[in-house]
């Protein structure tokens, strides 16, 4: 069995390919960097089709995991060609060497596509109207319109939505890498620069979001749909840097910082998974602490 995989080379990507590899599937890896475990193609502009459709043509994969997105906000261009085009290049390939009835495809998505959302529609539920507030955001949504409307009978193809992924190797433009780096700078404390505090979020651990990748393209139920993959529990972002302080055995002073605070910063969000749990069954998630513990 071999699995395409874009975006391997990010956070959730290098997770991907180590689990694929423990299921003995032959990976390779589409993008700009060798990855280990995986078969690199290079390709360095995703606006390339023909690469694309050499690189499907070749390998005739059973599995398509799409995970490569950009949250650059420097390049404009850059967000509509990642986080759109790529996709509907990879799609269209598909169609027109007739890989459409053999090859399953995940879409990776994001919590971002829904945007701005009132107390009233928390948690937030796949049936929620997404209203993004960013580029990011609008150009993943467009994403999953495209990836909805180019399934048909006999075409599988599933939309994920992951909320906050954690654990290890977590880059440190998210917020608990960011705690961490600081952390582990400073080896016998000091001060740790934060924005606000007072929210909570969902974190769900990237071990988690692998292993559900995994069910879902393998359940023919999956198809055609969008899965929010979250734990449905918020929680709350100083509790969260506090364990990390504690597990460390260091002094920190927390200092606040204006430029680091958000506007328009929700308080509280995180996710319904009442769809998902109820196709994957009785799916027991990792703890949150037990996915920071691991990040040490």
């Amino acid at each position: 069995m071999k699995a395409l995989i874009t975006g391997a080379g990010g956070f959730l990507g290098q997770h991907l390919v180590k689990f694929l590899k423990s299921k003995d599937l032959e990976i390779y890896n589409l993008g700009r960097s060798q990855v280990n475990y995986s078969n690199h193609i290079p390709l360095t502009d995703v606006s390339k089709k023909k690469i694309i459709q050499e690189a499907l043509s070749e390998i005739e994969p059973d599995y398509l995991f799409h995970l490569a997105g950009t949250s650059d906000a420097s390049d404009n261009d850059e967000y509509f060609s990642v986080n759109t085009l790529f996709c509907s290049n990879l799609l269209e390939s598909i169609d027109t060497l007739g890989l459409d009835e053999k090859t399953k495809v995940v879409i990776v998505g994001t919590s971002a596509e829904y945007g701005l959302v009132k107390d009233k529609d928390i948690p937030i539920s796949e049936e929620l109207t997404p209203n993004p507030i960013n580029l990011y955001g609008e150009t993943k949504l467009q994403q999953t319109k495209f990836s909805l409307s180019w399934h048909k009978k006999g075409r599988s193809i599933t939309v994920v939505r992951p909320f906050n992924i954690i654990g290890p190797g977590m880059p440190s433009y998210l917020a608990l890498g960011n705690f961490l780096k600081q952390i582990q700078s400073q080896p016998k404390g000091g001060d740790i620069k934060v924005g606000n505090l007072n929210t909570s979020r969902d974190f769900i651990d990237v071990s988690d979001v692998v292993n559900l990748i995994w069910i879902l393209v393998n359940n023919k139920n999956a198809s055609g749909k969008i899965f929010n993959l979250c734990r449905g529990v918020p929680v709350n972002i100083l509790e969260a840097l506090e364990y990390l302080i504690q597990l460390s055995g260091k002094d920190f002073r927390l200092l606040q910082e204006d430029i680091l605070i958000k506007n328009n910063e929700i308080k509280i969000h995180y996710g319904e998974n009442k769809k998902l749990m109820d196709l994957v069954g009785n799916y027991r998630f990792l703890a949150w602490e037990d996915s920071v513990k691991s990040m040490l």
